[in-house]
């Protein structure tokens, strides 16, 4: 039995060979159109202005333009393929990251991060750790994903105001960091992980051994066979770094593709070079990163690919 036979569109009159033709391909757009008139009028006319003359639009204004539409894109992509379903557990699962990711901003980056440089905590890791636990049972939270527990207890003690208790899980943050029964806890939690300095005179961390300059142990990664060596992000570091993203683009500051400016309002000044001698000209493949974060962040992962 064939793809063909088995596969059917959500819409009718639709076909897998019928959209191997001109012709098909016109009549799903025909539909998308009609779903997007549908939805608004306006923002239609306003698709097909563009289509028939991009250079109307200035950057701001095509952006603005296609975040309107890959929403409706999406909705009408989940329907074709009859993935509605799909499609609402996998926005479920990408919002889900938001505690964890929302406890990061509150506690880890705007509480605890400015206090490692003089972690001045009376009690241990364990005796805190201990009280996490006891909190934790009492709010009757889940702790299967403990991550994903501890910034919901955060999220909780934020809305009571609990001064004390924020505080305290401020220390097991701060004891997170500096002590090392803290760091092995946490380890692999997006929410701990902050972006390093860049040593442009130690590009590579390496030790000094008998033999030589060699790696630290915990940094390397066997190669056998022809797997990767590395094992890919998972879904919640993904969702880290589209939080981390500084979105540009409702601004003229995208400097990731136009290149990073010597001086910020200085044009003339040029563009950054690094210490390596290399000029920060910026990526020139023109992909809409921050449009793409954006909608990525609200769940919209069809959207954002589009």
């Amino acid at each position: 039995m064939s793809v063909h036979t088995v596969l059917r569109f959500g819409l009718p009159g639709l076909s897998y060979t019928g959209l191997s033709s001109v012709e098909g391909l016109h009549r799903l757009d025909g539909l998308y159109l009609a779903r997007l008139r549908k939805h608004s009028p306006a923002l239609h006319d306003s698709l097909l202005a563009y289509r028939a003359d991009a250079k109307q639009l200035n950057a701001l204004q095509t952006s603005a333009l296609l975040l309107e539409c890959a929403p409706v894109l999406e909705t009408f992509i989940a329907g074709l393929f009859s993935i509605q379903a799909e499609l609402e557990q996998s926005t479920a699962q990408t919002l889900a990251h938001a505690a964890v990711l929302e406890f990061k901003k509150e506690f880890v980056l705007k509480r605890a991060k400015r206090r490692l440089h003089k972690p001045d905590v009376p009690e241990t890791f364990a005796e805190l750790d201990a009280w996490l636990n006891q909190s934790l049972a009492a709010a009757g939270i889940n702790t299967t994903d403990r991550e994903h527990a501890v910034a919901r207890l955060g999220k909780q003690l934020l809305a009571a105001d609990n001064v004390e208790a924020i505080e305290k899980l401020t220390r097991w943050c701060v004891l997170a960091f500096t002590d090392a029964k803290g760091r092995a806890a946490v380890r692999g939690w997006a929410s701990f992980k902050l972006p390093q300095t860049l040593d442009y005179a130690h590009l590579t961390p390496a030790q000094s051994g008998a033999a030589g300059l060699h790696a630290a142990p915990e940094q390397l990664r066997r190669r056998d066979g022809f797997a990767l060596t590395d094992t890919r992000m998972s879904a919640r570091a993904v969702q880290d770094q589209v939080h981390y993203c500084i979105y540009c683009h409702d601004h003229d500051g995208d400097f990731c593709s136009k290149g990073f400016p010597e001086k910020k309002g200085a044009p003339e000044r040029g563009l950054r070079v690094n210490p390596l001698g290399v000029t920060l000209t910026g990526c020139p493949l023109e992909e809409k990163i921050s449009e793409m974060h954006s909608l990525k962040r609200d769940g919209r992962t069809i959207a954002a690919l589009r």
